[in-house]
């Protein structure tokens, strides 16, 4: 996929470890909510299909939170597909990164 100038800020691999990583991802990742780069997606895994969908807006900003968090994200302009996953229960951390088609 071209590099699209509206998500290139975002299209990256960026490893979360602790708290505060997570807590500055869900920040960046609401900002780019709010100014149009990203908007939540409708793509669902296939081995996901069946289980709820978690709504991105409903995560609070700071802990607790839930045991695993799995979302994803589109650009509005080239329609790439980020995704957020990590695991706090067990602290195993996650990543932001782009979904390769």
């Amino acid at each position: 996929m071209a590099d699209c100038k509206h998500c290139q800020e975002v299209n990256r691999t960026v490893s979360i470890q602790n708290p505060l990583d997570l807590t500055r991802a869900i920040r960046v990742i609401r900002d780019n909510l709010i100014d149009g780069t990203l908007q939540q997606s409708s793509y669902w895994p296939s081995d996901q299909i069946g289980l709820d969908e978690p709504i991105f807006s409903d995560l609070p900003d700071h802990e607790p939170w839930p045991d695993y968090m799995h979302y994803f994200f589109q650009c509005p302009q080239c329609q790439r597909i980020f995704e957020l996953s990590v695991e706090t229960y067990r602290g195993a951390g996650g990543k932001w990164s782009a979904i390769e088609s």
